[in-house]
């Protein structure tokens, strides 16, 4: 029996120390050996990739806010307060498996193995003359490849619009909002020379109420009805069509991937999306 007990927690042993060893984050590919897949990827563009994963825009009818609320795109996020009383956005940034070159792919590509992307939450349009500054945070390309969460800071909630982001910011500029989209394309083709300035990779808008943030999820083509919502409820502030048409452009130029809800331990993070060539998966998740 004593000969058995012994077995058995050495099995245990074994595996609590397969399971802990298996949590080390994996380290991320180098840029030459993204531009060794690339090179052997399918010639499926960046633009078709982004265009073809756009959620569908919803169709009208008459259901409750709550409802409506989610059919135009938006997701309520609660914030988390820290032990100051500041209320936070959580936000995680991963990657999504797909099967041809695609945004970590043009990032790798613009800001080499060493380079950093930063993330921002920051007022757009009229809320960015408020003075707000953005709240950042520097991640290197491993953190993305990984998965990784980080609490915002939320500095107006007024219903005000605010944009998520990421860019590049070697001038280290501390925001993204005014920085060219970045041309995926000529990046991953090796067409377009990254040095030549900062770019944005991502974008997605967001409007911070006193206890939650509005998250838009949808495509452009249901930014009419977001819109609509938005009035119904007074948030957007006194410009808020202005900020939507350029909402709207930015969304049109950019094809950011749509953000989705994930769980963060006992609280609900907003998960921005990074398309990543995974031939070995090819279309699914990691």
């Amino acid at each position: 029996m004593q000969r058995i007990s012994r077995v058995f927690l050495a099995v245990l042993l074994i595996a609590g120390l397969v399971l802990f060893f298996g949590k080390k984050k994996a380290k991320a590919p180098t840029h030459s050996q993204v531009a060794e897949v690339v090179k052997a990827s399918p010639k499926k563009t960046v633009t078709s990739l982004r265009a073809a994963a756009a959620p569908v825009a919803p169709s009208k009818d008459n259901t409750s806010r709550e409802q409506r609320d989610s059919k135009a795109g938006f997701r309520d996020i609660g914030y988390t307060v820290d032990d100051h009383g500041q209320n936070r956005l959580k936000v995680t940034v991963k990657t999504m498996s797909v099967c041809y070159p695609a945004d970590y792919e043009a990032m790798a590509a613009a800001v080499g193995n060493d380079g950093q992307i930063l993330l921002s939450l920051e007022p757009f349009g009229e809320a960015a003359k408020s003075g707000v500054q953005p709240a950042t945070k520097l991640l290197a390309l491993g953190d993305i490849y990984n998965e990784f969460t980080v609490d915002l800071p939320v500095a107006n909630e007024k219903g005000s619009l605010f944009g998520l982001f990421l860019c590049s910011d070697a001038a280290k500029a501390g925001r993204c909002a005014g920085k060219k989209p970045a041309n995926f394309n000529a990046i991953i083709g090796g067409s377009n020379d990254p040095a030549k300035g900062d770019a944005m990779f991502y974008f997605q808008f967001v409007v911070l109420k006193p206890k939650s943030a509005m998250v838009y999820g949808g495509s452009d083509r249901s930014l009419p009805g977001a819109r609509e919502d938005l009035a119904d409820q007074s948030l957007g502030g006194a410009a808020l069509d202005e900020d939507m048409r350029k909402v709207a452009s930015l969304m049109r130029e950019m094809k950011s991937l749509p953000p989705v809800s994930a769980a963060a331990g006992e609280n609900t993070a907003i998960a921005i999306q990074v398309a990543m060539l995974d031939s070995a998966t090819c279309g699914g998740r990691r």
